[in-house]
């Protein structure tokens, strides 16, 4: 497909959408669209019964009064139909475009772990928010606006028929002649849009990240740098764009309006004209020079609409993209089967995101039910990739990977992920309450169970010292906690989860030593009966390890118990313990 054919496309690409996401709501859409063409065919029939009404007046006969009776009656008939409309159209256009945008969130959050890794978050947030507004401007401006309009146009075309032929070939003509004009010189309209829609994606979404780090924006005394970035993303490279498109919709509106006036002119001398010469009525000649005012409406109103169409067509563009995304394997599908012990084995894992960025190496291990394994090595060894791994967060690797004997890739991955619980480096929490910031890992939990997940964690006394206590909200990412108050409320979570397997990442790095301790013991005891996996780069934490896998750039260089690794001449596992210990300079 060419370009030029490809851009044509798009807003007929985005009516097509807008009908099939709409479905739910076709009755109700359906309903509104017959009682606005009923509301836009019975205007020009008013209009024509008025003319008829002014020449029975003027020609002295007697059926004025028939006429206003049938003049009063489609009044308020019109009326009712205008009543039923609005409220047939109430709140229509807010359910199709929130339940457009709740699709598309849900679609989001099946995307895989590597989708959002790669996309920025203030993008996608601005493609989701434009496709909301980008439906609604499409079906209430095509399907409940412009299509009822057309049929009053049909109306008004037929009675100027049955007044003169001649007018009703004027008006063809210029309709044919209005709408070309809209289309060609609007045929670069789509691309123009596109490019500043691309622009202004790639400055909110440096914006989303900007504020979303306002802490190291501050650390760093970069606000000017900042703001630079932004007027040119916006001012420099983004408004002479839109500026360009402007002046484009500008020209077009203005050739269209002398298209309109050349045609209002010639109706108006030819309606003169022929009244003069006793070929139609005083009657006739305000109907037809009121058809000439309003049988443009439509018309002269698709320039406009057809920008927020286009607008609409290009946001909706891109949430297609985001929709055609292939989703994670479907969490509600594989083996339900519960993990009831937790035995964990790899067999030759090898897994790269592309061939020539292979991050793990024929990796090969077992972790039996209820032991504590211990990953070490250096950053970027594939540590957390292979936690990543064993989460199903990525269905394409080589080798074997299996839970209490099924493989992964067969397990119900909603069933997989309720039996582990993950303690993040980085604690993330949500912008809620700490009450519902751990309900997030049990939704029913008693407030007894979370009072004993808190306790556990050491977070009950900070807790019990804030002004709402349970009901403090944390702020964006648990900004308004400490580092390790953040750490312990996520281990908190994890505790309440109770899960078969235990995954630790570092998890009293934000911890004081004091602190470190206490926790370090709490986690000792809650590590019984579960298989636990704990990365660690402070070899000092993981000495009890039932097994330590040494890893390096990506590869499983050793394996076994602390004391037996240190005895290793040149070992990896030596040689970054030794480091820690101040042994090598």
């Amino acid at each position: 497909m060419n370009k030029k054919a490809k851009k044509d496309k798009v807003v007929w690409e985005a009516i097509k959408t807008t009908w099939v996401r709409s479905k739910p709501y076709r009755g109700k859409m359906l309903f509104v669209l017959i009682m606005a063409s009923l509301q836009s065919i019975l205007f020009p029939i008013l209009q024509y019964v008025f003319s008829l009404i002014v020449t029975s007046l003027t020609t002295n006969t007697n059926t004025y009064l028939y006429l206003l009776v049938l003049w009063v009656f489609l009044q308020v008939t019109r009326s009712v139909v205008a009543k039923y409309r609005r409220l047939g159209n109430m709140g229509l256009g807010e359910e199709i475009s929130q339940s457009y945008k709740f699709n598309i969130v849900k679609h989001l959050l099946n995307l895989p772990l590597n989708f959002h890794k790669n996309e920025k978050r203030g993008e996608v947030s601005d493609i989701v928010e434009r496709a909301k507004l980008g439906i609604r401007q499409v079906n209430n401006n095509l399907f409940l606006n412009t299509l009822p309009e057309i049929f009053g146009v049909i109306t008004t075309l037929i009675i100027a028929a049955t007044i003169k032929p001649i007018f009703l070939i004027i008006f063809l003509v210029s309709i044919i002649i209005y709408s070309y004009t809209i289309f060609s010189l609007n045929k670069n309209a789509a691309t123009m849009q596109r490019a500043s829609r691309a622009q202004y994606k790639i400055a909110n979404g440096y914006t989303e990240d900007v504020l979303s780090n306002i802490r190291s924006v501050k650390d760093f005394g970069r606000e000017d740098l900042s703001a630079n970035r932004m007027y040119k993303l916006y001012i420099e490279d983004g408004l002479p764009l839109w500026k360009k498109l402007w002046a484009l919709r500008q020209n077009s509106i203005f050739i269209q309006e002398m298209i309109l006036l050349t045609s209002r002119s010639l109706c108006l001398g030819l309606s003169i004209w022929l009244l003069l010469k006793g070929e139609i009525n005083i009657g006739e000649i305000i109907a037809i020079n009121y058809f000439t005012l309003r049988i443009f409406d439509p018309f002269s109103q698709l320039a406009e609409i057809w920008k927020e169409v286009e607008n609409g067509a290009i946001a909706l563009e891109d949430a297609e993209n985001l929709i055609k995304e292939k989703p994670e394997r479907e969490t509600d599908k594989g083996l339900k089967n519960k993990i009831v012990k937790g035995d964990i084995k790899f067999n030759k894992v090898s897994f790269g995101y592309s061939d020539d960025q292979m991050i793990l190496k024929s990796i090969s291990f077992v972790a039996n039910a209820g032991e504590k394994i211990a990953i070490v090595g250096e950053s970027g060894v594939g540590k957390s990739t292979l936690i990543e791994l064993i989460l199903g967060y990525y269905d394409t690797y080589d080798g074997e990977i299996s839970i209490d004997s099924h493989e992964l890739g067969k397990l119900n991955l909603k069933h997989l992920r309720e039996s582990v619980a993950l303690v993040n480096q980085e604690s993330i929490l949500f912008n809620d309450t700490i009450r519902n910031n751990l309900l997030y890992a049990k939704e029913n939990a008693s407030d007894e169970e979370l009072q004993e997940a808190a306790t556990k964690a050491h977070i009950t006394q900070f807790i019990e010292g804030l002004p709402s206590k349970w009901d403090t909200v944390v702020g964006e990412r648990g900004v308004k906690l400490s580092v390790g108050q953040k750490q312990r409320v996520s281990i908190a979570r994890a505790i309440l989860k109770n899960p078969r397997i235990l995954v630790l990442d570092e998890p009293t790095s934000a911890l004081d030593a004091g602190t470190e301790k206490v926790i370090t013991d709490m986690l000792e005891k809650e590590m019984v009966g579960r298989t636990t996996i704990v990365i660690a780069h402070r070899l000092s934490t993981v000495r009890n390890a039932d097994k330590i896998i040494v890893m390096k750039a990506g590869e499983i260089v050793e394996t076994g118990k602390h004391s037996d690794l240190l005895l290793i001449e040149n070992g990896e596992y030596r040689r970054l313990y030794e480091l820690q210990i101040g042994l090598h300079e």
